[in-house]
């Protein structure tokens, strides 16, 4: 059974209290339901989760074969000059800078937070509870979705030289490269 504290104080350093209340979220998550109708609510979401799961897989099958694979056919090839716009914008929105960014933001405060006192210093820790909130707003789900592409291995449309919906190559880190890329290598 995991110990622990019943009462978090404003008073204990920072990380203390981060832990109490990972903790105490921890403790609550893996505890015995206490609800009177427990095999009913059990049975009830075993039956959406399959439900959902079933309505997902075919989602996912319908989106790939009736729209991607008609979209990818429309699609220009890859550095056509008409394209710089999205290349643009692409490079614009990538995670990396978000959480570089964020990084910096979070190591300056850090660094800062010592040299401060009174409001300035509740201040700028709100500030930096702020920031740490968005860097892992952004790093968990880059990092999960980073995980689960390259699980699934589905490499760009145009990796082979040509527009290909079906290009896959589960479990490796790099995208799916076709022999004809490899021997231009």
């Amino acid at each position: 059974m995991i110990d622990v504290p019943t009462r978090i104080g404003e008073t204990q350093p920072y990380a203390t209290q981060l832990f109490t209340l990972i903790g105490r979220s921890a403790a609550q998550v893996v505890r015995r339901p206490t609800a009177p109708h427990r095999a009913a609510a059990a049975r009830r979401l075993r039956g959406q989760a399959l439900w959902l799961l079933g309505g997902g897989i075919f989602l996912i099958l319908a989106l790939m074969f009736g729209f991607d694979a008609t979209e990818i056919a429309m699609m220009p090839p890859r550095r056509s000059p008409e394209l710089w716009p999205v290349a643009i914008l692409t490079d614009f929105g990538k995670d990396e800078y978000v959480v570089i960014f964020l990084a910096t933001v979070a190591i300056v405060i850090a660094l800062a937070f010592p040299l401060r006192h009174g409001a300035a210093r509740t201040r700028l820790l709100r500030f930096g509870v702020f920031i740490e909130y968005l860097f892992l707003a952004v790093l968990v789900p880059v990092a999960v979705t980073d995980l689960i592409k390259r699980a699934v291995g589905r490499g760009r449309p145009f990796v082979g030289g040509k527009a290909e919906p079906f290009n896959f190559l589960p479990f490796h880190n790099a995208e799916p490269i076709s022999a004809f890329r490899r021997r231009m290598w």
